[in-house]
């Protein structure tokens, strides 16, 4: 997904995320339904299960071929215990795809939309074949770890400040 269009939809995700987040936890009756049904099949299926309701907002894209989850949230229950929020967003990664800026959720590839989690390690998308640093780099146009996102690499320094993480300079670019 082009920047500019990551950057439109942005402020409306945002807000999705939060009133969904309200409207699960809310003292309606029908949230307090929904939590009990929850907690009752949880408990009916006993310590092997866990329980999840999902709300995922997704665009689809008929040229991509595929669906790009933009929000992903909602309640789980574990051996029939009070349900819990949980959400399973990312945070927004940059790259550059043949020449392009493409911005997708850290967990997906930039090329496919579909799953790429450790992408530093496993550097070969396994759904099309796209290579971290050959096909696609991921911008860094921050000083924020792309591995933990909590520590902080330069082109001086590119091993992370926070995890010990040493940034592949042949799979990023700086911006």
């Amino acid at each position: 997904m082009n920047p500019d269009t990551f950057n439109a939809i942005s402020p409306y995700l945002e807000d999705m995320t939060l009133i969904l987040e309200d409207m699960l936890q809310e003292d309606s009756d029908n949230a307090k339904r929904l939590r009990h049904a929850l907690t009752e099949i949880s408990k009916a299926l006993g310590t092997d299960f866990s329980v999840d309701l999902n709300v995922i907002v997704q665009a689809f894209s008929s040229r991509e071929q595929g669906a790009l989850p933009l929000v992903q949230i909602g309640l789980s229950s574990d051996n029939g215990d009070t349900p819990y929020g949980h959400s399973a967003d990312c945070t927004p990664q940059r790259y550059i795809v043949g020449g392009d800026i493409q911005v997708v959720p850290r967990d997906r590839c930039p090329k496919c939309w579909e799953d790429w989690m450790n992408k530093f390690e496993y550097p070969i998308c396994e759904h099309c074949e796209t290579r971290l640093g050959k096909d696609c780099k991921v911008l860094l146009d921050s000083d924020l770890c792309p591995f933990c996102e909590a520590g902080h690499v330069s082109m001086q320094n590119p091993i992370c400040d926070n995890c010990g993480y040493e940034v592949d300079l042949t799979m990023v670019t700086w911006g």
